[in-house]
């Protein structure tokens, strides 16, 4: 296939380019606790509803697209990569992406730097894990700088999605007119009762680095 193929013996659909034409999506998630991961390691998070629940912003029309989600950057001297290629768009040496039955792992590869994402959500737990393991393929010792993000939302979809030609401006404008409509009273006891159900949430999120070397 030109963008991929399904390995049946470890039963994973393993993508081989980061250039899909959309972005190729896996669920992942528990009871309560769920994530949609991307093939380039975008998605999004959310507590039990993805509409009224959201925890990590994602826009699905956003341009370009697939740019919010799980995101590492790696800078190596005066270059910048992500093991996923998104949203950077380094060119990489190699890239591979296995979405499985619960899980996902991203794998990219610069300069001797190999790097490889993991991400699940574990069963009876409110969280994602995700892990990144770093080896250097090369015998030289390497400075490495490395950064994670994720933008929260906590919020409704409804409010945080920009509508058709609309800007950023007007997506702020509309929310605070949308406000003054409302009623005080209802408003203030809605959000009251959401910050409460905020605060009574368990979920968690861990992260864990391993570097390695050729030598180890």
């Amino acid at each position: 296939m030109r963008y991929g193929y399904f390995d049946d013996e470890n039963r994973e659909y393993v993508i081989t380019t980061p250039r899909t034409p959309l972005p190729w999506i896996n669920y992942l998630g528990s009871e309560d606790f769920f994530s949609l991961v991307s093939n380039t390691a975008g998605g999004y998070s959310f507590y039990r509803d993805a509409k009224l629940l959201r925890l990590t912003r994602y826009r699905y029309n956003s341009a370009p697209a697939d740019g919010e989600g799980h995101r590492f950057y790696i800078r190596d001297g005066a270059c910048v990569w992500n093991p996923g290629w998104q949203p950077v768009r380094t060119e990489l040496d190699s890239y591979r992406c296995r979405h499985g039955l619960g899980y996902t792992v991203i794998e990219g590869a610069k300069n001797g730097i190999e790097a490889k994402q993991e991400m699940f959500v574990p069963l009876g737990d409110a969280c994602e894990v995700i892990r990144l393991t770093l080896h250097n393929a090369g015998a030289e010792p390497r400075a490495l700088q490395l950064f994670s993000y994720v933008e929260f939302c906590l919020w409704t979809v409804s409010y945080t999605h920009l509508r058709a030609h609309e800007t950023r401006h007007d997506l702020v404008c509309r929310l605070l007119l949308e406000k003054k409509k409302k009623r005080m009273r209802c408003y203030a006891v809605f959000w009251l009762a959401k910050q409460r159900l905020y605060e009574r949430m368990p979920f968690r999120s861990h992260t864990r680095v391993i570097i390695t070397s050729a030598s180890a």
